[in-house]
């Protein structure tokens, strides 16, 4: 793929080379290869998440009775959440909180703040 794309830019360069200076002149990031475009187009895709893990803290009202275990992220947009009640050492709970969820059983959630 990458041979088929340096040949397309080659027979293309009375095109493309006028094209990279134009973008580069009116602020666009000029990249040479395919895969600094698709890297710049899936943090696009998750704009407003925050880069690290969201603050994820228990209720007001939850917080004397539940205690969380463990965050682990799933993917960009999903983080496994598991509590358990506070005094038992067994059992347990685990959540699934998807992005934008703000509340999730027990929970809350900001996404605009990152806890690294």
């Amino acid at each position: 793929m990458k041979i088929v794309s340096l040949l397309l830019k080659i027979v293309f360069c009375w095109i493309y080379i006028p094209y990279l200076l134009l973008k580069m002149i009116f602020g666009g990031s000029s990249s040479g290869s395919s895969s600094n475009s698709v890297s710049s187009n899936s943090s696009n895709k998750t704009q407003g998440i925050a880069s690290g893990t969201p603050l994820i803290t228990l209720a007001k009202n939850e917080e004397l009775k539940y205690e969380i275990v463990n965050i682990r992220r799933n993917n960009a947009k999903q983080f496994l959440v598991k509590y358990k009640e506070r005094g038992k050492n067994t059992g347990g709970n685990q959540v699934i909180v998807d992005w934008p969820t703000k509340q999730k059983g027990p929970l809350r959630i900001d996404w605009s703040k990152s806890v690294s």
